[in-house]
C-alpha cells in the first residue's frame, strides 16, 4: 500500500443559545460530572452548591449527614428560608425547615438545581432558594464503581499547641468506602426487556464508619497530693502558696498546709477519682490537664432506583432511600474547676437516627392533547 498524504482539517461550529422561555428563573445546575470530578473533602452533595454565584457557605463539612443544610445563605436570605428537595420531594423538616434526614451519596446524585429567584409557583412553600436534587438511573449499559476514601491522623500534621504541651495528634479517621452499579433488568423466563430498552436499575451503598474527636480542651484538676490532702506544692499563678485553712479553727491556716487525714471526709474522696489525673502543666499554673474526646458516629447510606418503560405512553419509576446515622462519645458539662467554661466529659452518649424515604412517579399520555 502506499502511504497517504498528510490531510489538516480545522473544524468550527457553534450552537445558538436557547432562550429560556418557560419560566424566568435564575438558577444554577452542578452535573454529576462536575461532582464526580471536583476535589470535597466531605465528599457532601451539599457542599457543591458553593460553586455557584449567590451562594455563601460558611460550614465545614467534614462528611454527609443529617441535618447538613446549615451554614448556607442564598442571595442574602436566612439559612431558614431554603427549601430542599430529593427527587421532587421535601427533604427538611417541616417544622423546623432543618435537615436533610437524607444525605444521599455523591456518587449517586446525577445533578443538583439551586433555583435562586423568580422560579415557578410550584417551587413554592419557602421564601428563599430551593435545591434540587435528582438520585441517578440505571441505562441500556451495565455501570458500576467502587471507591475508598481514607483520612487519618498519621497523614496530618500536629498542631503547635499540642507539640508545646507533648500531646499526641488527635485522633481523626474518615475510611470511607462505597459503589454504585446500574443497568438493565432482564428476565430470561419471561423473555422480558431483551432490547434492554424497558427495565432499568440502580443501586448505591457508602459507609462510614467515622471517629471524631471534639476539641482540644484543658483543666485544673486535683493533683494526687491534693486529693490526700497536701497542699504544699500548690500555687496560684502568681507563683504564691495557696493556703488552706481550718474553718472551724478561725480559718488557722494547717500545719504544712497538710489536711490531717481524720479530718478529710472518704466519701468526697472517692468522688475525686472522677476526675482525670494531671497530665501535664500549663503556663503559669493555668492548667494540668488537656485532652480530647473521641466521638463515633457510624453512617451507612442505601439507595435503589427503578425505571419501568411500560409502553409508548406510560412510564413508571420509584426510588428508595436509607439512612442511618449513630452518634456514640461523653457529653461535657461546665464545671468550675479553674478552667472558665472546659469541658469535662461526664455523661455518655448514645442515639441512633434512621431515615427512609420513597418516591414513586407515573407518567401516563393519553392523547397529544
Amino acid at each position: 500500500l502506499q502511504v497517504g498524504e498528510l490531510t489538516e482539517t480545522v473544524s468550527v461550529s457553534a450552537d445558538a443559545v436557547r432562550i429560556q422561555t418557560e419560566s424566568a428563573e435564575r438558577s444554577g445546575l452542578i452535573s454529576s460530572r462536575q461532582m464526580m470530578e471536583l476535589p470535597m473533602k466531605g465528599r457532601s452533595y451539599i457542599g457543591t452548591t458553593r460553586l455557584l454565584p449567590g451562594v455563601i457557605d460558611t460550614a465545614n463539612r467534614e462528611s454527609p449527614r443529617w441535618n447538613d443544610i446549615v451554614g448556607i445563605n442564598i442571595n442574602g436570605t436566612r439559612a431558614g428560608s431554603i427549601n430542599l428537595t430529593l427527587d421532587g420531594v421535601s427533604s427538611l423538616d417541616t417544622g423546623s425547615l432543618t435537615g436533610p434526614y437524607l444525605a444521599p451519596s455523591i456518587d449517586a446524585v446525577a445533578e443538583v438545581k439551586v433555583l435562586m429567584s423568580n422560579y415557578q409557583a410550584e417551587y413554592g412553600r419557602s421564601s428563599g432558594a430551593t435545591i434540587n436534587t435528582l438520585i441517578k438511573s440505571g441505562s441500556r449499559d451495565l455501570h458500576g464503581s467502587a471507591y475508598y476514601f481514607l483520612r487519618n491522623e498519621a497523614l496530618n500534621a500536629n498542631e503547635w499547641i499540642n507539640n508545646r504541651n507533648g500531646v499526641k495528634r488527635p485522633q481523626y479517621r474518615f475510611n470511607y468506602p462505597g459503589y454504585t452499579v446500574g443497568g438493565p433488568i432482564y428476565i430470561p423466563n419471561w423473555n422480558y426487556n431483551k432490547n434492554k430498552d424497558k427495565l432499568f436499575f440502580f443501586w448505591s451503598q457508602e459507609f462510614l464508619p467515622l471517629k471524631l474527636p471534639s476539641s482540644t480542651y484543658t483543666l485544673n484538676v486535683p493533683t494526687t497530693l491534693e486529693r490526700n490532702g497536701d497542699f504544699s506544692q500548690s500555687r496560684e499563678a502568681s507563683g504564691a502558696l495557696i493556703t488552706v485553712v481550718d474553718p472551724f479553727n478561725n480559718r488557722t491556716p494547717f500545719a504544712g498546709n497538710v489536711i490531717p487525714t481524720s479530718r478529710i471526709d472518704l466519701n468526697g474522696q472517692k468522688l475525686m477519682s472522677l476526675f482525670p489525673t494531671p497530665n501535664t502543666q500549663g503556663p503559669s499554673n493555668t492548667y494540668n490537664w488537656i485532652g480530647q474526646s473521641i466521638n463515633n458516629q457510624p453512617r451507612r447510606d442505601s439507595i435503589l432506583r427503578l425505571d419501568w418503560n411500560i409502553g409508548p405512553k406510560t412510564t413508571f419509576y420509584t426510588r428508595l432511600i436509607q439512612d442511618y446515622q449513630a452518634v456514640e462519645g461523653e457529653f461535657g458539662l461546665t464545671v468550675g474547676l479553674g478552667g472558665g467554661n472546659n469541658q469535662w466529659p461526664q455523661l455518655p452518649i448514645s442515639y441512633q437516627i434512621h431515615g427512609a424515604g420513597a418516591v414513586a412517579t407515573l407518567i401516563h399520555t393519553f392523547n397529544a392533547t
